[in-house]
C-alpha cells in the first residue's frame, strides 16, 4: 500500500505480513471422509501492529494467530 507524507512523498506502508494456509475440503461420498482439495497461501495486508484479527482482502478472510506462527483454516467447500 502507497501513502503520501506530507511533503507530498509517496512512502511505503509496512503491512502485517502474518500467513495463514487456508485448506478447502471435500466430502468424499458414501464416507465420512473429507480430503483438501486446495490449499491457499493467505497473508494479511493490515498495518504492521495493528490490533484484532488479520485479515487478506484479495481472499477475504480474516483469522486470529500467535505472530510469527502459520495459522490452519479449514472451509468445505459446500460452505464456499
Amino acid at each position: 500500500m502507497t501513502t503520501v507524507g506530507a511533503a507530498g512523498t509517496p512512502w511505503m506502508m509496512s503491512e502485517c505480513g502474518s500467513r495463514a494456509m487456508l485448506a478447502i475440503t471435500q466430502n468424499v461420498e458414501g464416507t465420512t471422509t473429507n480430503v483438501v482439495r486446495e490449499r491457499i497461501e493467505l497473508v494479511c495486508r493490515k498495518a504492521a501492529g495493528h490490533q484484532g484479527p488479520h485479515h487478506d482482502p484479495d481472499r477475504g478472510e480474516s483469522w486470529e494467530g500467535a505472530a510469527g506462527k502459520v495459522a490452519t483454516l479449514l472451509r468445505n467447500e459446500d460452505e464456499l
